[in-house]
């Protein structure tokens, strides 16, 4: 057999199992995976949501505030309380933004097209049609047809006496070109739709693009432009004053070209508005520019518009935070506790890890954080009416500390500094990312919660959070050195609050233990003092209806008591565990061999059923328990305080009964249910009710013999594998024989036989067997006058106490 050293063995183990961030990330994603399989009762998906659940509120607590609840001002409006800026903030000021930018917007000239080829275009399109129709009339075509096709390229309703004049000058293009003299100055001046429009662009005048050439020139007076209704006129004047035309044909010219008079100058929208917007672009939004601290609006005072708009900043720079701000406290929230749970799980023995502890941290730490923000407020508030008074001060105050306190009470150390950690790492993103109070609220719990072990008195720990205090004021002292020193009256006046601190949480600690303990099933030692006091109820129906039992118990709780205190275990747990562990047998007391009396009555039953009596005392013990609410801890012993011990005698019993043939004995009916021992009280309290009940057996105990039966029962125990799941170590297991072996030798020590047989001696003194008379007179005295209280009948013999004639 190859045997590998302990170093090598490690670094096996390591070498074959997976990473831990491997381990974490597949205890991940087999949560997520099997959500719908092991439904939400399943204890992994119970941690999984009482994990995301207190994340949630956290993003609530954190991103949530005072100034998040803003009401909705009007101008006018009376303010209902200060309203003070959180951080260093530029708000937006959107009425001089506004204002600057239509004074730029103002001073940006509308863009106006301008088309020189209109007329070209036109004057083309009328000689075209000239051309055509004397093209058309040489070759002989229809007169009627002729006006028809040239009214609908002139765009005019030629009558035929208009017809015959064009037809008369022979189609002369002359006619065109007199047309196009008398536009030309018209579309050179620019003609536009309206002019009214025109000339509120005032005397920033107006950008005029050429179309054509794509040039773009200023144009400041307005006034040289000119509109359809004055083109019109001034064309008319034109063609009055042509001469050498006849009266109607000057008038069908006239027609026509008035006909195809057209704006020429016409506003682009489009590129107008491109072109405030590029002037827009490079104009800088106007800034409040607010500093952390500064009140924006003071209670009582009137909303001006100023004010209204720094609040809406305010609301919109919070609105726009929150959904970054939500996830990633969320992400660090998750993040925090997957690692922190998982590490602690796997490094840490006695974290605890049930639901229902992860369900208490995770109401202390909301608890806790809820406690910081109520702090920072009324230390906001307090330092407006107290200004001689910093809010930090009262930053100081805040009794974080009673959260590990109260996780050091209910569950223990380990877990305490675990919880104590992610409080602290949490607790500076109320307090301005400020860690310096993360540490402060780190070593104040530490001190307070590590005061706190097997507290069994409130006054411990009212010391717990004085000391707390006072490591706070030296934690206060240490930050005011490591500033430089500076503001000594200051300082002064932080380290009373920091003390106040300390009372704080243990005042709250008191006040709040009885009501965890009531809603969630813990138990304390406060709480076990209550429950060790022997008038409880069940102590006393035990001591009634099972009195060897009863003593039994008292027994093992000295036993397991003595013992607790060298190995390091809770003595008042182990102790008041020991008081109700065999609870469950004052159902059937009578089949209990402490409880008997002559009677055996397992003699009438078979082994199976003995074996199924006695093993049932545990699960009637538990509900016991229930029902009188002794708390998780005591009957987690109840339950596992036997383990999966063989019943031995039964179990032989049934094998020498086999018959093979018929029905196999099986070792599992004979065994308890466990499970095995889970915490060191339990298996103190398995391995003292073995040993007590061995000595009872033993015939004339002697030290040797004491010393024999303790170590047999540890060594079957430990053979067996009951203490495998337990805390218990081989070194401990040595204290434990030799704290019993003396408990025990206290108990049985030998003895003088003191038993004598009384007879009657001469003036009614006694005289044992050994002839020696009483040495005490008073006692002799004594028994003379309860000889002659006996009156008549009794002279000459002593009756025994408590023994009756029947």
């Amino acid at each position: 057999m190859k045997v590998i050293p302990i170093e090598d063995r490690k670094g096996t183990e390591r070498k074959g199992r997976p990473s831990f961030l491997k381990r974490l990330f597949k205890r991940l994603l087999e949560t997520i995976l099997s959500f719908r399989q092991r439904g939400w009762k399943d204890p992994l998906v119970l941690k999984a949501i009482i994990g995301v659940f207190t994340s949630l509120l956290i993003i609530l607590i954190i991103s949530g505030g005072p100034e998040s609840f803003i009401p909705r001002y009007k101008v006018g409006d009376i303010a209902s309380h200060d309203i003070k800026a959180p951080r260093d903030l530029l708000i937006e000021d959107t009425l001089s933004t506004q204002k600057r930018r239509e004074e730029v917007t103002g001073k940006v000239r509308s863009i106006y097209d301008f088309d020189p080829v209109l007329l070209r275009e036109k004057t083309r399109a009328w000689k075209k049609a000239f051309k055509e129709a004397k093209e058309g009339y040489d070759r002989g075509m229809d007169g009627e047809t002729l006006r028809r096709d040239l009214s609908r390229k002139l765009g005019v309703d030629l009558s035929e006496r208009d017809y015959r004049e064009i037809e008369k000058s022979g189609f002369d293009p002359a006619l065109i070109e007199t047309m196009a003299s008398w536009l030309s100055p018209l579309y050179g001046r620019g003609i536009v739709a309206n002019k009214e429009l025109l000339l509120l662009e005032g005397k920033k005048g107006i950008v005029v693009r050429d179309l054509e050439t794509r040039k773009e020139r200023v144009v400041t007076d307005l006034q040289g432009f000119i509109d359809l209704g004055q083109a019109r006129k001034e064309l008319k004047r034109r063609a009055m004053a042509e001469k050498g035309l006849s009266r109607t044909l000057r008038n069908l010219l006239l027609r026509i070209s008035s006909n195809a008079l057209v704006p020429n100058l016409t506003f682009n929208k489009s590129a107008t508005e491109e072109r405030r917007k590029e002037v827009l672009a490079g104009v800088k939004p106007v800034y409040f520019q607010i500093k952390k601290g500064e009140i924006i609006v003071r209670e009582g005072e009137r909303i001006r518009e100023e004010d209204l708009l720094k609040i809406r900043g305010l609301m919109e720079e919070k609105k726009g935070r929150l959904p970054t701000l939500g996830i990633g406290i969320f992400l660090l929230t998750f993040l925090l506790f997957v690692s922190t749970y998982a590490f602690s799980a796997e490094n840490i023995r006695k974290f605890r890890s049930q639901p229902k502890d992860l369900l208490l941290m995770g109401l202390l730490l909301v608890s806790t954080l809820l406690m910081v923000r109520f702090g920072v407020f009324l230390g906001d508030a307090f330092e407006a009416g107290l200004p001689l008074i910093p809010g930090k001060a009262y930053i100081y105050a805040i009794p974080v500390m009673a959260g590990a306190m109260l996780v050091r009470l209910f569950l223990n150390s380990e877990t305490a500094i675990v919880f104590a950690t992610v409080a602290s790492l949490l607790s500076p993103f109320l307090l301005e990312r400020d860690f310096s109070y993360g540490l402060y609220f780190f070593a104040g719990s530490l001190i307070s919660a590590g005061l706190l072990k097997h507290c069994a008195q409130r006054t411990t720990i009212i010391k717990a959070g004085i000391i707390g205090g006072i490591g706070n004021t030296l934690f206060i002292t240490a930050l005011w050195m490591i500033e430089g020193g500076y503001n000594l009256s200051q300082y002064l006046l932080y380290l009373p609050f920091g003390l106040g601190g300390g009372i704080l949480s243990s005042l709250l600690v008191i006040s709040i233990t009885p009501i965890i303990e009531h809603l969630l099933g813990y138990t304390t030692n406060i709480r076990l003092l209550e429950l060790s006091r022997l008038d409880h109820p069940l102590l006393k129906e035990l001591s009634i209806k099972a009195p060897g039992t009863y003593h039994h118990s008292l027994v093992i709780g000295s036993l397991v008591e003595a013992a607790a205190e060298v190995v390091h275990a809770n003595p008042l747990l182990a102790r008041v565990s020991a008081y109700y562990h065999d609870i469950g047998k004052v159902k059937k007391p009578l089949y209990f061999v402490e409880n008997q009396r002559g009677e055996n009555r397992h003699e009438r039953l078979t082994p199976t059923m003995s074996a199924l009596i006695l093993i049932s005392h545990v699960k009637e013990g538990v509900e016991l328990a229930r029902q009188h609410d002794l708390g998780r801890e005591i009957i987690d012993v109840i339950r596992q305080h036997h383990g999966t011990s063989l019943i031995s005698y039964f179990y032989n019993k049934a094998k020498e009964m086999e018959d093979p043939d018929l029905h196999e004995v099986d070792e599992k009916d004979f065994r308890y249910p466990g499970p095995k021992p889970q915490t060191k009280e339990a298996g103190l309290v398995m391995l003292a009710d073995a040993v007590e009940a061995a000595c009872k057996t033993i015939q004339d105990p002697s030290p040797a013999k004491i010393q024999g039966a303790v170590h047999n029962i540890i060594n079957k125990f430990f053979i067996d594998g009951q203490l495998d799941e337990c805390e218990l170590t081989l070194r401990d297991l040595h204290e434990i024989a030799k704290v019993f072996n003396r408990v025990l030798n206290a108990m049985y020590h030998s003895r003088i036989d003191y038993y004598e047989p009384v007879y009657p001696t001469r003036e009614g003194e006694t005289k044992g067997r050994s002839g020696h008379e009483d040495s005490h007179p008073r006692q002799a005295e004594g028994g003379k006058d309860r000889q002659k209280e006996g009156g008549k009948g009794s002279k000459g013999s002593l009756k025994r106490l408590g023994v009756s004639k029947g």
